[in-house]
């Protein structure tokens, strides 16, 4: 399936509802979610899209990234401030 620029806009849009706010990080799983959706044999788009974020464990495992991704950008503010 080939994403069209709409539907990438769509996920770029959901995942920044779902919370993700680093830039970096978004950007780096819309892009896996993006690749994971081109290379299926799903015709659909909702199910494809679907399909892919279950692959990383939902929303709330999104979410959690995002909430990793701060405290490690935390520690690493810190320590280089010592």
């Amino acid at each position: 399936m080939i994403l069209t620029e709409q539907q990438i806009n769509y996920i770029d849009k959901n995942l920044q509802l779902y919370g993700l706010k680093n830039q970096t990080l978004k950007e780096d799983i819309l892009d896996h979610i993006c690749t994971y959706i081109e290379n299926t044999e799903e015709t659909n788009f909702d199910i494809a899209y679907q399909n892919a974020i279950n692959q990383f464990g939902g929303y709330l495992n999104i979410n959690q990234l995002q909430k990793e991704t701060n405290a490690q950008l935390y520690f690493k503010s810190a320590k280089n401030r010592t």
